[in-house]
């Protein structure tokens, strides 16, 4: 994160990219945690637009779709993730959208919202992100809605294989204290597989739809309450999966599926949320924060492996549906004292989810079904806490370097203030 400062001298210093993995506003450089962390240009220019693109930027992160849904991704850091996707399972990289855990990824929720900041903090996460985090967190931040001014954006991307994809946002003021945004976002793709059979014209289509609203009330210079909904509709069909040699053999990838597949079915994924984040500066030392979300998922997804492989039939077909819910409650406290030598952050978490689903496995040589029902209703409760303190005597020798015109004492600054985390001016 180079960057020629414009300055006569012509040195070459650090960019600051300010970061809020520790629920306070810091620069990156003075935390305490491994973290990768894209600012809104750095995502623009690398290309940034789902999850799955984060693989390609941040070490140690693989991500890959589940084999038995391709609307799925299976997410790892430093070899540590979840290779099922049951609803009996929290993943192991825990994922925020704007401070709410995502129980389930499934969705483009991160996708449609204009997003201001990506933080990717590896190694498990126990005090300020509980839900089992063991691999790691990955924070979406998106920029709220502009209260000085009508702002519009469109993105459009086209490619090969009919790719579409356009992203639309427009923010307006409605008066002094209250603005809204609407988002919208489509992406259409043909696969690369024909299917020679019946049902979808082809293995990995991409048909999907995401919708966002966000409205930002300012009700005093003090207290700002921010609401938002987002939907997604995800119509994609299967992937294509064929048998591979064993290294090092290799096979060229196929184009075009057995005639003998019967009626190829598309997945139907609906995800949706509601979230509610409050925030109150009480003083210039300290902000209470609620964060409070509802989400539902709705998800079906059909698979099939390798008709016509080693005979007429598939070695079997798979159908998942499942449905899920999720309520979840967070109050925080942020703030410092003795003149900022000591800062902390407390809160308290509630989390509560359910659901169920129904999985069919067939296996049409064998003219069996596999039939599993699922339930599950999960609650989670938290208190934590995380307290910084700093010697007086350390702070006189960074003030006393940086009088001396020392360069190196940058990552010993210390914000003035806790973090008003989207109520902040620039």
């Amino acid at each position: 994160m180079l960057a020629t400062q414009a300055a006569s001298s012509g040195e070459m210093v650090l960019e600051e990219l300010v970061v809020t993995a520790q629920k306070k506003i810091e620069s990156v450089q003075n935390i305490p945690v491994s973290i990768a962390a894209f600012g809104a240009s750095g995502i623009e220019n690398k290309g940034i637009n789902t999850l799955v693109d984060l693989q390609a930027n941040v070490p140690n992160m693989q991500l890959t779709p589940h084999p038995n849904s391709a609307t799925t991704s299976r997410v790892y850091i430093r070899g540590v993730g979840n290779s099922d996707d049951q609803i009996t399972q929290d993943p192991s990289v825990a994922v925020y959208l704007d401070g709410v855990y995502m129980a389930r990824s499934q969705g483009l929720a991160m996708e449609v919202g204009d997003i201001e900041r990506i933080e990717v903090l590896r190694g498990p996460q126990g005090s300020l992100y509980g839900r089992n985090a063991t691999g790691g967190a990955v924070n979406f931040l998106t920029l709220n809605p502009n209260l000085d001014a009508v702002e519009f954006k469109q993105a459009l991307t086209v490619g090969n294989r009919d790719l579409f994809r356009s992203k639309t946002s427009f923010s307006t003021p409605i008066n002094d204290q209250l603005a809204v945004k609407l988002s919208y976002l489509t992406v259409t793709k043909d696969g690369f597989v024909d299917n020679l059979g019946t049902g979808e014209d082809r293995f990995g289509d991409q048909d999907r739809e995401a919708y966002r609203f966000d409205s930002l009330w300012q009700a005093t210079d003090n207290l700002g309450v921010r609401y938002t909904y987002d939907r997604s509709d995800i119509d994609d069909t299967p992937a294509f999966i064929q048998p591979v040699p064993l290294y090092p053999q290799t096979t060229p990838r196929g184009n075009e599926g057995n005639a003998a597949v019967s009626e190829l079915q598309a997945n139907a994924v609906i995800s949706s949320g509601h979230s509610i984040n409050v925030e109150w500066e009480i003083n210039d030392s300290l902000i209470m924060r609620s964060i409070t979300a509802y989400r539902e998922l709705e998800n079906y997804t059909y698979q099939d492996y390798m008709t016509g492989v080693y005979g007429p039939f598939p070695i079997f077909i798979t159908n998942t549906d499942a449905e899920q819910d999720q309520l979840s409650q967070e109050l925080q406290i942020v703030g410092d004292a003795l003149d900022t030598r000591l800062e902390y952050i407390a809160g308290i978490y509630y989390f509560y989810e359910q659901g169920e689903s129904t999985d069919l496995t067939t296996v049409p040589a064998r003219r069996t079904i596999s039939h599993r029902d699922v339930e599950t209703e999960n609650r989670a409760y938290a208190l934590f806490g995380q307290t910084t303190y700093t010697r007086k005597f350390w702070m006189s020798v960074c003030t006393l370097l940086s009088a001396l015109g020392g360069h190196g004492t940058n990552a010993t600054q210390r914000s003035p203030k806790p973090a008003n985390l989207w109520t902040h001016k620039s």
